[in-house]
């Protein structure tokens, strides 16, 4: 059985939580919920963050292509 909690927050934070709400009634307890999930699902490889660093540096000097254009050379658009 779980019970509540008070954690004094500020205003801002408030704010910042009632941003990220999906819904009026979805509580603060969901959104921590998820905020906490995705942070612990944040943790990635030195293999992975160099992956994605890599990535994101070839973005960067245009070395990518768009799905629409690949499925067009393809016929299936």
């Amino acid at each position: 059985m779980s019970s509540d909690v008070l954690i004094p927050i500020t205003e801002d934070i408030q704010g910042k939580l009632d941003a990220l709400k999906k819904g009026a009634q979805e509580g603060y307890n969901e959104v921590l919920v998820r905020l906490l999930t995705a942070y612990d699902l944040n943790t990635l490889s030195e293999e992975d963050q160099r992956d994605i660093e890599q990535s994101i540096r070839e973005i960067h000097e245009g070395k990518y292509c768009i799905v629409e254009d690949l499925m067009k050379e393809e016929g299936l658009l």
